[in-house]
Formats: C-alpha cells, structure tokens, sequence
C-alpha cells in the first residue's frame, strides 16, 4: 500500500483539499497586528518615507501588502501569495527530505504531515508575517542543505536580509547561518575555526545592539511591562507568575541590560520564567483551548519531537544540516525565553516544518522497517 502513495501527488492533493477547505472556512482574515501593516502600506503608497518607528520593522511585508494594493488585487493577492509561497515551501521540504534521507517517502511524510497539520496552514490566510516568514525560513534551509552552486553563501545572507524586514527576530536564521559556516569551516580547516571563533564576541555585541534596538522599539522597558507583571503568554492572564519578591533594577530604557540586570537580581525567577516560556512554546497546548485541541497536538506534535531527537543523533545526516537546523529552532526557542510566548502559539509556526522534516524517517520506520536499518549502516553513501 506504501508503495503506490510515495509519489508527490498525494501530498499535493492533502494540500490542496487542506487550502480549500481553510479559504472555505476562514476566507481572508484581519488579525488584532494586520491593521498596523495595512496602515503603513498606505503610508508608502502616499509617498511616505521609512522612518525606525515600530511599523518600520515590518516594512517587507507592508511593501507586499502596497504591492497588491496597486495591481489592485487588495488583500486578497496577499493572501494567495502567501499560499502560493506556502506550496512553494512545501516543495523544498519534499527536497530537503530526499537530500537528507535519501528516500521520497521520506519527502512525501514530512509534506503531509506539514499540509495536513492545519494549525499551521490556517495562517496563509491571515494578514499577519507569519506565513511568508515560515515559508522564507524554509526556502533559506533548502539552499542550505541543497543547493550546490556557486552563489549559496549570497543568495542565504540575501534571503535573511530579506526575513529581517519581514520581522526582526528574522536573525535567528541568520544565527543558524552562522552555525552552518562555523561547522563547514571546522571540517575544511580548523586552525581558521579558531581564528574566526575568537572574533565571535564582536558578533555577539552586534547582535546585542540589535536587539536592543528591536527590544525598544515594542517595549521601551521590557522589564516594567511583561516581566513585572509576571506574563508568560502574552494577553493571557490566567497564568501569571507572582512577583512580590522580584526586585526590579532601575528602569535605563535599554531593554537588553535591563534583562541581564533582572536575570542577575533575580536568577531563580528568571529561569522559572525561561522554563514556561519555553515549555508553553514546546509543548503548544494552552490552558484556554479545547480538551481536543490539546489532546491532538499531543498526540501528533509530541511524537514527532521524539522522532526528531531519534533522528538528529541516530541517523548519519550531513552534520552541517544538523548543526543549522537545530540552531534554527534553539534560537527561536530563545527569543520566545527572554520574550514572551504567543497567546495562539504562532511563534512555533516557523519550527513546525522541520519537526515533521526530521520526524519523517522514524514514521517511515513503520512502513518501512528496512529503510531505517539501510540508512543507520549505509546512510552517507545514501546522499552520495
């Protein structure tokens, strides 16, 4: 029976009957963020200059949205070219899948379990970064992990750029990236490793600096908003963790110092903060959801995250795609702990894609238990 659905057109129609029936239900949604996108692209349209407010940090995907405006598709057009882009992403995952594995089962998995996990594909439809932002993710990975050409390096770093007007926390690929090279420069040359790793402290005060410029502009003291108040999903008050005993440093308005100040003040608190954080991002289900909605996401992403771990330290996949991807999903993982976690989880939206990516081969195991004993003893001659 396996054998007659490995093909992609499975997958395609899943996808598919998934788009349908989502634009059926949901059609194009404005979300609580979408006016604010909507506003600043009629404030291009107008001849309106780009000035570092708040609305700025977004200005990719306002330009889109200005884009569409003008063809006269409105919203709408963004709205398709978010699925489109989605289908797109689909594509490079089925890709990445065969590069790493070696089998288009594998490919064919990690799409269906992608297309047909609907809390992810529900977002192609709303006026939010969200989707374009989790597609860009997934088209850097692809060049990352397949594409041999001369011009990689380029099109990455033009591609991150690209992600970081899109949203600032786009630099969390750009950490990856930096992971990826660091690697790929450990097995070419490691007396240069160490060279290069020596100047990492510059990167890291660079990135400091960005943050903290990308920090203030949401919150001009991160410290006096959500972490006196005790959040740790945003806009849910439900789950709020007590701060009578906190001490606060003094407000400087610089959001980065102020964090390290609290975490230095307050060290027990801060990793009792980081530790729901993350485990409310990880573990998706809210306390507001249904028994069902829960109860799915356990039973399919859970799973899966297994799967993944199995997969990351078992299988013999080209270490430099490990070293990205993990990065990727640690670094955001990160923002989410020194941040706040999403009321509707959608900041684990742009990791969903590589959870059933590296799941695939372990749920392929049950169709096919061969593959996995192949691809322990003989996995690199696989992707030769």
């Amino acid at each position: 029976m396996w054998r007659k659905i490995d093909s992609f057109y499975a997958p395609i129609i899943i996808w598919l009957v998934v788009k349908i029936g989502l634009f059926v239900h949901l059609g194009t949604v404005i979300a609580n963020d979408s006016p604010r996108y909507i506003r600043y692209a009629n404030h291009l349209l107008k001849g309106g200059k780009v000035v570092g407010d708040f609305d700025s940090n977004y200005i990719f995907y306002s330009v889109i949205i200005a884009f569409f405006h003008k063809t006269g598709l409105g919203i709408n057009g963004v709205v398709f070219c978010q699925i489109f882009f989605s289908g797109l992403s689909c594509y490079f995952l089925y890709q990445m899948a065969i590069s790493l594995f070696g089998k288009k089962e594998c490919g064919v998995i990690a799409i269906i379990g992608y297309s047909g996990w609907i809390f992810a594909q529900q977002w192609d439809f709303y006026i939010l970064t969200d989707s374009l932002f989790t597609s860009f993710c997934v088209w850097i990975a692809y060049l990352v992990v397949c594409y041999k050409g001369r011009s990689k390096e380029a099109l990455i770093f033009t591609l991150i750029i690209f992600l970081c007007t899109l949203r600032p926390n786009g630099f969390v690929m750009g950490i990856a990236f930096v992971g990826y090279l660091l690697n790929q420069l450990h097995e070419k040359n490691r007396w240069l490793f160490w060279k290069v790793l020596s100047c990492l402290p510059i990167l890291l005060i660079f990135l400091i600096y960005y943050l903290n410029g990308a920090l203030k502009s949401y919150f001009p003291s991160l410290i006096y908003g959500n972490y006196l108040e005790g959040e740790i999903i945003s806009g849910y008050e439900g789950f709020l963790l007590n701060t009578e005993d906190v001490e606060f440093p003094d407000p400087n308005g610089e959001p980065v110092p102020e964090m390290i100040a609290f975490a230095y003040h307050n060290p027990f608190f801060a990793l009792k903060m980081i530790f729901y954080k993350v485990f409310f991002f990880f573990g998706h289900i809210r306390p507001f959801y249904s028994q069902i909605h829960n109860i799915i996401i356990m039973l399919v992403l859970y799973p899966c995250y297994l799967f993944s771990i199995i997969t990351v330290r078992k299988y013999n996949i080209e270490q430099s795609a490990k070293v990205f991807i993990s990065t990727f999903i640690f670094s955001q993982a990160a923002v989410v702990a020194f941040y706040m976690e999403d009321w509707d989880g959608r900041f684990l939206l742009p990791v969903i894609p590589f959870v059933f990516l590296l799941a695939s081969p372990q749920i392929n195991n049950f169709f096919n238990p061969d593959f996995s004993k192949r691809h322990l003893a003989n996995s690199a001659d696989t992707l030769e």
